[in-house]
């Protein structure tokens, strides 16, 4: 086995060692920081408008403070009466009397205090000036008859009491301004408090009721009337009726009741006194991790080392100004003042989230410091490797998870040492600053971001990559129910079971066995248990294809219909992944992230370039060994595949970088899209083809173009600070990368075609020109011309490229089939017992398979057919990533044995 597996290497010119390194594959950090980077950190897309980054979304964040106000206000007292009096003056001078009624006047005045609303208390006083008028009603007793009227004739009147009661007073309220802040108070730069002072103009509306008491003394005249009843001289009678007048005097006392009103109005100062509670969590940040890590003072104004390039130290307001902000936006004094019923003392404005000012220097810094971090781990690069060749029969992605998870592991453990956390903490273990928060959640969020990608992506690769493969085993035509069959549950490429059952198969089949026991069945009258040995002879004895194995012509037979010499054995094998596989590359990718595109993109440029290398080496070659042969062709057939693929490039990458620049919603506005075009044609068009492909084979084209458009953008003075420019143009690093690697993509989608139709006649070509060597050249250089036109042809991509989270490695599948005859099989049981024969003990019996006529009694019954046998499988193989894939690149993707056809025709396919 070694010695053949040492004679296929010498025939390809691969080395075991070479074999070892093609077949190992390495799952490391750095194959997943390009796609933290332009997928994520720096991806525009990703994010919010205001937020285009992870940088600013951070920021944003952390630099984001609750603030909440509350009202303090000495408010309004209830104006109640703390005491009044009254003094009357009555002038008796003022009584009159006529008819039935007696009139007065008396003077009043009164006096008191009240509490203000602001003040403690108010002095007053009044004088009032009433008149009143008293209807009398005196008890007359006439001497004789009744009153017919009366009337008041003299009057006194004295004032037995004077009380004042039901003293109210109603304030009325008037904002008049004057607001005059008399305290501002600040902690470490942060406004606690502010003291207000302002004036009301208030109109106190003072209503009382004077009550008195009066006593009239009066004299009066009254007339009264009688009737008699007298006879006249005729005898009738009549009634005659006679007045008379009289006097007297009476008293009576009377009760009055007056409502008084009066205002004064005042101006008084009231104290307003508004707090801005910081209301935690204060710079918090909710990403992939939930960060707890407390700032040690949430508002502080501080001065930092910021760790930039000059190392210069830095100012960090740290969201002292939140309550400033809050105040401007949400705090509206006057309506405070003014409207006291809403705003009483004690009442809390609403909360509010305020952005803070972000010091000017801080984008640019998380910024560098995450690239730095980025680059360390590439330049570190954890890795864990695993060999295809040293892992027989194990699935692939088995293996990649397990490198996948191993480098997890050893990332987590090594998160101190890139993230170095313990640089943003004080001596006491909290972090002090609102940047550093900021600094040291980018670093580590990028960190977080890493390792779920490995494991996200990985974990994917594992549920999608069979599936992958048999969607594009079934764009090829093939059936995957012939691939079913040599399984027992459900297809998995990578779990073949095809060669342990065409083990088997035989076996199975054809009931090979060495030695069994066999017992009669109960219910018959024969009964018996025996041991049968069975003694196999099969003519050939080896199943085997070659020609060249059989060396004694032992294993050949000549079939008698075709009198051809065939072997018991044909083998066919199909491989399904030659050239063209631009269509799988398309599919893939129009399905994965940026990073994968622009893995995909180098690779796709990395195997164009790496053919045209290989050609001029072919043609090197040919001139130092003086061998003749005609390149003219394939010079044509390259220049041809790299054209094509150049100047699509050129149009693709153009129409894509302008796009991607111009969906940048803050650089968009600093330089047009027709200008980020133009900037593109020049750089491209001043390139040619070969540069454009070799360039594009890493990230040099991408690189190059981007300092072309930041020279623009730093040239036009964008309205910014240079700093925060510096920061912003971390996108277009990314817009460019990403614009480039879906260019080249968009050039495999739109031009696959074509591609795999250059990359076919390159390598028709390279196989006219092996078979030419063949025909014209032989012995040593005959030998190195093939070695050399075999290496060449190895750089025509083929196989299936799987592409997610980068190219891990290339894939491909035979089906193979195996189909055989035997031409003489037996089966001889030397011990049955069955069959008793004298002095021998017993006679065998033996079963024959051959191609042969049977007779009985020399009389023919039929025909004895040889012992035949067919099955299928597949098999995968799999080798490391690069441009050169796997797969057969002579002979055709079809390959048969000798005598498969032979044996095909004779019983079927």
């Amino acid at each position: 086995m070694e010695e053949s597996i040492g004679q296929s290497l010498k025939e390809t010119n691969t080395s075991l060692k070479e074999l070892s390194e093609y077949s190992e594959i390495t799952a490391s950090a750095s194959d997943y920081t390009d796609g933290v980077l332009d997928g994520w950190i720096f991806n525009d897309h990703l994010w919010t408008e205001e937020n285009p980054d992870l940088i600013h979304a951070i920021t944003d964040s952390v630099y984001t403070a609750p603030v909440q106000g509350q009202i303090i206000r000495d408010g309004f007292d209830s104006p109640d009466s703390l005491a009044s009096i009254i003094t009357a003056d009555f002038d008796s001078s003022s009584v009159s009397f006529g008819g039935q009624t007696v009139s007065w006047d008396s003077d009043y005045f009164t006096s008191g205090r009240h509490k203000g609303s602001l003040m403690p208390s108010y002095s007053w006083n009044n004088s009032n000036r009433n008149s009143y008028s008293e209807s009398l009603s005196p008890s007359i007793d006439p001497p004789k008859g009744s009153v017919v009227d009366w009337s008041v004739t003299g009057a006194s009147v004295s004032l037995i009491s004077a009380d004042i009661s039901d003293v109210n007073i109603e304030p009325h309220y008037s904002y008049a301004s004057n607001d005059r802040l008399t305290v501002e108070n600040r902690s470490e730069g942060y406004l606690n408090r502010e003291d207000h002072i302002f004036d009301w103009g208030i109109r106190y509306d003072i209503s009382y009721k004077i009550r008195t008491a009066w006593k009239i003394d009066y004299s009066y005249d009254y007339t009264y009337r009688w009737k008699t009843r007298e006879q006249l001289p005729d005898g009738n009678y009549t009634t005659v009726t006679h007045y008379d007048k009289s006097s007297d005097s009476d008293s009576e006392t009377a009760g009055e009741v007056n409502l008084e009103y009066f205002s004064h109005t005042e101006t008084e100062a009231e104290k307003l006194t508004v707090i801005y509670h910081s209301r935690p969590p204060a710079g918090g940040y909710k990403g992939l991790s939930t960060y707890a890590d407390s700032i040690e003072r949430e508002y502080r104004e501080t001065t930092v080392y910021s760790d930039s390039v000059d190392n210069d130290k830095s100012f960090d307001p740290c969201c002292s100004d939140a309550a400033d902000k809050y105040r401007d936006a949400y705090v509206d004094l006057r309506a405070i003042e003014s409207n006291f019923w809403a705003y009483p003392d004690g009442k809390y404005l609403a909360l509010h989230a305020v952005s803070c000012d972000i010091p000017p220097w801080l984008h640019r810094v998380m910024a560098e410091e995450v690239l730095r971090m980025l680059y360390s781990v590439e330049k570190t690069n954890p890795a864990f490797n695993y060999s295809l060749a040293e892992s027989p029969g194990r699935d692939p992605t088995d293996l990649q998870l397990e490198a996948a998870k191993k480098l997890i592991l050893d990332l987590e453990k090594s998160r101190d040492t890139y993230v170095n956390k313990e640089q943003y903490f004080t001596p006491s273990g909290k972090i002090y600053t609102s940047s550093d928060s900021a600094r040291y959640i980018a670093k580590n969020e990028a960190y977080n971001r890493l390792i779920e990608d490995i494991d996200r992506k990985n974990r994917k690769l594992d549920s999608d990559l069979n599936s992958y493969i048999l969607d594009a085993l079934e764009e090829k035509g093939l059936d995957i129910s012939a691939l079913d069959s040599v399984t027992s549950g459900p297809m998995t490429l990578f779990n073949n079971p095809a060669i342990e059952r065409a083990t088997s198969a035989l076996g199975e089949d054809m009931g090979i066995i060495s030695t069994m026991t066999v017992t009669g069945q109960p219910e018959s009258k024969y009964k018996w248990t025996e041991n049968l040995t069975l003694i196999i002879d099969q003519k050939p004895n080896y199943l085997y294809h070659d020609p060249d194995f059989d060396l004694m012509k032992e294993y050949e037979w000549t079939d008698s219909m075709t009198g051809k010499t065939i072997y018991p054995l044909g083998v066919r094998n199909t491989c399904i992944f030659t050239t063209g596989i631009s269509k799988e590359i398309a599919d893939a990718i129009s399905s994965n992230d940026e990073s994968v595109k622009t893995k995909t993109s180098q690779q796709i440029s990395q195997s164009i370039s790496t053919l045209n290398a290989e050609v001029l080496l072919l043609e090197q070659n040919l001139s130092e060994q003086n061998v003749p042969l005609d390149t003219t062709r394939l010079n044509t057939e390259v220049s041809n595949l790299k054209h094509t693929y150049a100047q699509e490039m050129r149009s693709q990458i153009i129409e894509k970088v302008a796009f991607e620049v111009n969906s940048n919603p803050v650089v968009s506005d600093w330089i047009k899209e027709n200008r980020v075009r133009a900037l593109t044609i020049n750089y491209l068009n001043s390139l040619s083809d070969d540069q454009v492909i070799q360039k594009s084979t890493t990230d040099e084209l991408a690189s190059e173009l981007s300092t072309a458009v930041k020279s623009e953008i730093r040239n036009s003075n964008p309205p910014v600070g240079p700093d925060e420019l510096e920061a912003t143009l971390n996108r277009v690093d990314t817009d460019i990368r990403v614009g480039v690697a879906n260019g080249i993509c968009a050039v495999t989608v739109n031009k696959g075609e074509a591609l795999d139709a250059d990359f076919g006649k390159i390598d028709n070509e390279l196989k006219n020109l092996a078979n030419e060597t063949l025909d014209r050249y032989s012995g040593e250089i005959g030998d190195k011309v093939s070695k050399r036109l075999d290496r060449t042809m190895e750089a025509v991509p083929c196989g299936l490229p799987v592409l997610p989270p980068h190219w891990i490695f290339t894939v491909n599948v035979w089906t193979y089939e195996a189909i055989g005859m035997y031409n003489e099989f037996k089966v001889k049981d030397n011990d049955n017992e069955a069959i008793p024969k004298p002095y021998f003990g017993h006679k065998g019996q033996m079963y024959i398979r051959k191609d042969d006529s049977i007779l009985h009694n020399g009389k023919y019954i039929g025909d004895n057919v040889p012992l035949t046998f067919q099955f299928v499988g597949y098999s995968t193989t799999i080798v490391g990533p690069g441009p050169k894939g796997v797969g057969d690149k002579t002979g055709g993707s079809t390959e048969k044995s000798a005598g498969y056809e032979a044996l095909v025709a004779q019983f079927g396919e």
